[in-house]
């Protein structure tokens, strides 16, 4: 979505001159200028809230795993190696979100 709000403002940007008003301003700047608040609400809680609460909540789960003595090598390595990607791309996204702004 984020990538076709760019390509609107881009060509915002390129037809705006040839008009007078706001003809070309309905779903790019126009939107984001009257933003309101509760999108701006629900935009933080899925940007920061619930990857936070993700990789905390996928923490506890592994941690717990690790403290139990009767999980196989297998099943902890394959969990292992999911929690590595799943904060990888945790990260990966919280450093998109951040880059954006």
């Amino acid at each position: 979505m984020e990538r076709e709000y760019r390509y609107s403002h881009a060509l915002e940007a390129e037809l705006s001159p040839f008009y007078s008003g706001i003809p070309f301003t309905r779903e790019g700047a126009f939107y984001e200028a009257e933003y309101p608040w509760f999108s701006a609400v629900v935009h933080r809680l899925y940007s920061w809230v619930f990857p936070v609460g993700l990789v905390l909540a996928v923490t506890l789960k592994i941690v717990s795993e690790i403290r139990l003595s009767h999980l196989s090598a297998y099943a902890l390595a394959a969990d292992t190696v999911i929690y590595a990607l799943l904060l990888t791309a945790a990260a990966l996204y919280m450093v998109n979100v951040l880059l954006k702004k």
